[in-house]
């Protein structure tokens, strides 16, 4: 079972909630939400409450990506927060039911947060390092208890705990300076397929000064315009039949070469696109029909260890107020 499939079981756990409590949930009803087989199931998970691990830690790794997509320590707590209110109604059942080992989390936050650090902390003494961990593993301590009684504490008081946990010797954790690799198009470059751009004004308005910009498929050495570009079966196919995969990776690679030469902590992407698409991309048929998956780009630099969000989820993250 891919990646994408599991999305899909997750999606149907998530859907199946809203009406029902965790404990009710069949292995049978789930593959028949989703489209596989029991046998499958089991290949690659021994029970549900195997599913709903991955599952949890899933939702917590997604919550530190809504984290590292914010513009400061203050916005990314927040965001982080108000992710995880969103899916309440998974992770409070859950962690009723048993409390996970989270250390992947701690060191996923870790590693993006000393990204963010990296050119102060070159010249730290070690003691930095360890309180950053320290920090991390408390933050993830206050969250893992704030679900684990439902939700209940007010998310401002949680946040305004959080940050009053930063120690002085990692206050420029609070001022966030950061280059960020962004697609061309969504800053009005003219590198769309069709010759046009996707200009997304929020982005524009306040990132041009940080904006680190790559377009894969022109840095793969594809013209502008070209023909659309759809993934199927793991290949790229242009509209008129033609496989443009190596271009796709050719130009992945080196917008990730640009975006670690300039030391970028966070890439924004174009939603759908199969190169920029993240977890969303259009299946291949030119229909405008989406699937689960990510663009060549995306999924080269999620694997990198630079977090993605896409224009609408930095949209959502620069919206949010307190309730």
């Amino acid at each position: 079972m891919n990646k994408h499939a599991k999305e899909r079981l997750k999606k149907a756990v998530l859907g199946l909630l809203k009406t029902k409590k965790m404990e009710n949930i069949q292995v049978k009803e789930l593959c028949d939400y989703c489209g596989i087989t029991r046998m499958t199931f089991y290949r690659h998970f021994d029970n549900l409450e195997a599913l709903y691990f991955w599952i949890y830690l899933s939702i917590l790794m997604d919550s530190l990506r809504m984290m590292m997509g914010a513009l400061t320590l203050q916005q990314g707590l927040h965001a982080r927060l108000c992710f995880l209110k969103k899916n309440s109604e998974f992770l409070c059942p859950f962690r009723t039911i048993r409390k996970p080992d989270c250390t992947s989390i701690v060191e996923k936050e870790y590693t993006q947060l000393s990204a963010l650090l990296k050119s102060s902390l070159k010249q730290e003494k070690e003691i930095d390092r360890l309180c950053l961990m320290q920090l991390c593993a408390g933050w993830n301590s206050l969250l893992d208890d704030w679900v684990c009684h439902g939700m209940v504490q007010k998310a401002e008081k949680l946040f305004a705990a959080m940050l009053e946990m930063v120690p002085e010797r990692l206050e420029s954790l609070c001022r966030w300076h950061r280059s960020i690799a962004i697609s061309s198009c969504l800053m009005g470059v003219f590198c769309k397929y069709n010759g046009g751009n996707n200009l997304f004004l929020p982005l524009h308005d306040l990132l041009q000064e940080s904006a680190v910009l790559v377009c894969p498929e022109v840095l793969g050495g594809l013209s502008i315009p070209r023909p659309c570009s759809e993934i199927r079966h793991h290949r790229v196919i242009n509209e008129k039949g033609q496989d443009v995969t190596e271009a796709f990776r050719c130009g992945a690679k080196k917008a990730l070469q640009i975006a670690k030469e300039r030391n970028c902590t966070l890439a924004i992407l174009k939603e759908k696109s199969p190169s920029c698409g993240f977890r969303k991309v259009y299946d291949g048929t030119f229909t405008h029909t989406l699937t689960e998956g990510n663009g060549i780009a995306a999924e080269l630099f999620d694997q990198s260890g630079i977090p993605v969000i896409t224009e609408q989820e930095f949209q959502w993250i620069m919206s949010l107020r307190w309730e």
